[in-house]
């Protein structure tokens, strides 16, 4: 047993070792990565530093790929001094972009989080590419290396689970932090395998590359079959569903775009590692339907844009679409094209992120176009609705300013329309929480109820006062109602609805701070139906007696 062990490590220990040697840098950078985050869970401390920490894991999983690619490049190598100085100037330099994108409140989707994701899955595919060779059987021994290591690090992670839940059982032992770092630790060990194999398979294939033309295991070939049927069977719901909707029979419920972009790049990556096994199971007529699928997926999306314009979700699934018809005709028509295809994933990673077409910037210049084209009728409502919480979602207050008339327009409109009138205030992207002890998200209080519980925090509007209480402290708006219906009256008469509604109280130690999200009002009745907002509460006050005090 001691003996079939050593053996073992003794069989894996050659690639760490070429991990070290060819990739020395990424290897040293995944290494770092994984003890800094072991140490800041073992002395984890609330949310002191939680953000800096953050950003420096998500700058070291980007120099990992950047230092793996630029190794990956064999330049300078009879001079290794100059060519690691090289490196590492490259590297601080990139490092240096990549943290003033990195995105700081990653509670929404915002053009630098896109920057971030974009930048990293470029490097990744390039790590990919610089990695291949022209020959198919290098493609699937890659992917092979990675879905390996993963397999066995989930397989890790599963019976390690099991044995920590049974020692807590039988001992009471609570392992809590030990357990984290135990999975970060053998993540890094696992992921450095990855980059071991990886080296040695460049090595492996540098020799016998004109020897390799295919794999002959039956076990590999009969889990291909598998996969093959699959996509047969899926692909034929999808035919099946479209001629339905050809022909009539059937009327479209949802958009079905998503599904068949998921299908191609599963499908068009199974075309690829068939390819390797020199079998039939995926041949050039099964990659002729999918480009059929890609078309009809291309031309609805582009209808999609045409009728509504441009959102980043659209955007990007136009993006999909043309990098799966690229791929799809480089697959029927070309020889030796899997690096073609990560270059252009890479590169359209980078477009559709950076510079003056970005996702981003391409979606509200759109947007605004379409609603200076709209008429401010009834029949447009929806739309304008819809394009209202978009540019109230990514432009600021001083952004807006050249379209506050238009938009005061539209919510005139609704208000004529509707005896119920919604009024929706911008929320900050950040809310300060400095003073305060308690921030309690997503509140709605129904004034029919006219009481809404949450956790331990209690919201009771009574006798036309809001009390909220804690633990039995309690902090009480007097006139909460008549305050608010007055701020109803300002808001209609004001020529800006779009800006933010704050309400904040302070009784002694006691500190109250409520953003208003929404009010649903009838402006005819003046009746106020519900409130939707955020509280931000110090109620660390030792009296158990109400703290009385009127809305500000």
């Amino acid at each position: 047993m001691l003996k079939r062990i050593y053996d073992f490590i003794k069989s894996v220990d050659i690639y760490y070792k070429n991990a070290f040697r060819v990739y020395f840098l990424g290897t040293i950078l995944s290494i770092i990565g994984g003890l800094f985050l072991s140490i800041y869970i073992l002395f984890y401390d609330g949310y002191k530093w939680e953000l800096e920490i953050f950003r420096f894991l998500l700058l070291n999983l980007f120099l990992i790929f950047m230092a793996l690619n630029l190794e990956s490049i064999n330049f300078l190598k009879d001079n290794k001094l100059l060519r690691y100085l090289l490196i590492c100037i490259i590297l601080i330099a990139s490092g240096i972009f990549v943290y003033d994108i990195i995105p700081i409140d990653n509670s929404s989707m915002d053009i630098k989080t896109l920057q971030y994701i974009a930048i990293l899955l470029a490097s990744i595919a390039l790590f990919v590419s610089f990695n291949l060779r022209f020959n198919f059987y290098s493609f699937f021994d890659f992917v092979g290396s990675a879905f390996f290591a993963f397999g066995i690090f989930i397989l890790f992670l599963i019976l390690f689970v099991i044995s920590c839940i049974s020692i807590d059982f039988l001992f009471r032992v609570s392992f809590d932090e030990i357990y984290y770092v135990c999975c970060v630790c053998v993540a890094t060990i696992f992921f450095v395998f990855f980059i071991g194999k990886v080296s040695s398979l460049n090595h492996y294939l540098a020799t016998n590359i004109e020897s390799i033309s295919k794999i002959t295991d039956k076990r590999i070939n009969n889990l291909f079959l598998i996969f093959s049927i699959f996509s047969y069977f899926y692909a034929s719901i999808l035919i099946l569903y479209f001629a339905l909707l050809f022909f009539g029979i059937l009327s479209p419920q949802y958009s079905a775009i998503h599904l068949i972009i998921w299908f191609s790049f599963f499908s068009i990556t199974l075309f690829w590692l068939n390819q390797s096994l020199g079998s039939k199971y995926l041949g050039k007529l099964f990659v002729t339907l999918l480009f059929l699928l890609n078309i009809i997926a291309l031309y609805s999306i582009i209808i999609r844009i045409y009728e509504y314009g441009f959102t980043p979700s659209r955007y990007f699934v136009l993006i999909s679409c043309i990098f799966l018809f690229v791929s799809i005709i480089l697959s029927l028509f070309g020889r030796n094209y899997l690096k073609i295809v990560f270059y252009l994933f890479a590169i359209l990673c980078i477009f559709s992120t950076f510079g003056s077409l970005n996702a981003i910037k391409v979606s509200i210049d759109s947007q605004l176009r379409a609603l200076k084209s709209l008429e401010m009728t009834k029949e447009n409502h929806d739309r304008i609705s819809s394009i209202y919480s978009f540019l109230i979602y990514y432009l600021d207050e001083d952004e807006l300013a050249d379209y506050k008339t238009f938009l005061n327009s539209y919510d005139d409109l609704h208000n004529k329309d509707n005896k119920t009138y919604r009024y929706y205030s911008r929320m900050p992207q950040v809310i300060s929480v400095y003073g305060f002890d308690l921030f309690v998200e997503g509140v709605e209080l129904d004034t029919k109820t006219s009481v809404l519980k949450g956790g331990n925090i209690s919201f009771d509007l009574k006798n036309d006062s809001l009390i909220i209480s804690r633990n039995e402290i309690f902090i009480k708006i007097d006139n909460f109602y008549d305050f608010m219906k007055k701020e109803m009256d300002k808001i209609l008469n004001e020529p800006c609805k779009i800006c933010p509604l704050v309400v904040e109280v302070k009784n002694g130690n006691k500190k109250l701070k409520l953003y208003i999200d929404y009010i649903i009002y009838d402006d005819e009745k003046k009746i106020i139906y519900k409130i939707g907002f955020n509280a931000l509460l110090k109620l660390d006050s030792k009296a158990n007696n109400p703290s009385t005090t009127k809305a500000l």
